[in-house]
């Protein structure tokens, strides 16, 4: 709840006539023992987002649990048709390209949002040589078509999987 009357307080101090920023505000939620709350944080925060008109992303690291689009009522992918596992074989990323692969999930919330969401692979890309290259330029794709990306992380994994990068 203080998190949720955080963001509407800043919310309330926005200039509501300036300019989008052009770039998402990432944040990552991990949680310190066993995943507990960490993802019901997460999706009530995206949730609060999308509420305010922000064009928000969810986005479920945990190849093992990937509960994000379980917990707002989607069917996970099928096995190596996520976005994700599929990467490294697009010929060229771009709004067009990746935004279909995404599940828009609308919200039963008055006024009707959408929430977009980054359902987890399952599964660790199978191209190492290109998957650290493709899950960068993905994200720096990804800044540019949403106001706030929120990243679920798994239990202890303070590591990107896919690039060997802290995050």
């Amino acid at each position: 709840e203080a998190l949720r009357k955080a963001i509407i307080v800043a919310h309330t101090k926005r200039d509501p006539v300036a300019p989008p920023r052009g770039l998402a505000s990432v944040w990552a939620f991990y949680p310190a023992k066993a995943g507990a709350g960490c993802t019901t944080l997460a999706i009530n925060t995206a949730v609060d987002l999308a509420m305010l008109q922000f064009r928000v992303l969810i986005v479920d690291f945990d190849q093992e649990g990937g509960d994000c689009g379980r917990y707002l009522g989607a069917q996970p992918p099928e096995e190596g048709q996520d976005v994700l596992s599929r990467l490294s074989h697009l010929d060229k990323l771009s709004a067009e390209t990746v935004k279909p692969m995404l599940r828009a999930i609308e919200l039963p919330v008055q006024p009707p949002v959408t929430l977009d969401v980054l359902q987890s692979p399952g599964q660790l890309i199978n191209d190492p040589d290109r998957a650290g290259q493709s899950l960068s330029e993905f994200f720096d794709l990804l800044v540019t078509m949403y106001d706030y990306i929120l990243v679920d992380l798994p239990p202890s994994r303070l590591l990107d999987p896919y690039a060997g990068q802290v995050l």
